[in-house]
C-alpha cells in the first residue's frame, strides 16, 4: 500500500473546477483497469492530490506516469493550453511519498488524509473518500 501524492508545477492548481476533479477521476479508475490499482482513499486539494492506492504488480512508476501525463493532456485539450500541470518527468514528491507508506500504517494514511482539507480549514469544494 503506498501514499501517493503530487503537487502541480510551482505549486499551481491543477484543479480550476468540478469538470477537472471529474476528469482526473475518470483518468485515475483508467489508470486502475490498467494497472490493477485499487484506491483505499483520495483527497483533491486544488494545486495537489493525495492517494492511497494498493499496487499487485511492480508498476507504480509506469501507472503513476501514465496517470499525470493522460490528466495534463486532457486538461490542456479542455483548457486549450500548452502547459504542464503536473510535473510527468520527475518523480521526486510521489516517490519520497511512497517510502512514506512502508513505515504508516494503512488506517494511518487514511485518516491523514482524509483530514488534510478540514486541518487546513479548507473543506468546501473538494472531494475525499475512505
Amino acid at each position: 500500500m503506498y501514499h501517493m501524492m503530487s503537487r502541480g508545477n510551482r505549486r499551481g492548481k491543477i484543479f480550476l473546477d468540478d469538470a477537472d476533479r471529474q476528469d482526473f477521476l475518470k483518468t485515475l479508475a483508467e489508470a486502475c483497469q490498467k494497472t490493477g490499482w485499487q484506491v483505499h482513499a483520495y483527497c483533491l486539494m486544488p494545486n495537489h492530490y493525495h492517494l492511497v492506492v494498493e499496487t499487485p504488480e511492480p508498476n507504480l512508476v509506469a501507472g503513476m506516469a501514465w496517470l499525470q501525463s493522460t490528466y495534463t493532456i486532457r486538461l490542456n485539450h479542455r483548457t486549450s493550453s500548452s502547459t504542464t500541470c503536473l510535473a510527468a518527468g520527475t518523480n521526486r514528491n510521489w516517490s519520497r511519498a511512497a517510502a512514506m507508506a512502508t513505515c504508516e500504517p494503512p488506517a494511518r494514511l487514511k485518516a491523514f488524509r482524509s483530514q488534510n482539507p478540514v486541518v487546513l480549514g479548507r473543506l468546501q469544494g473538494y472531494i475525499f473518500r475512505k
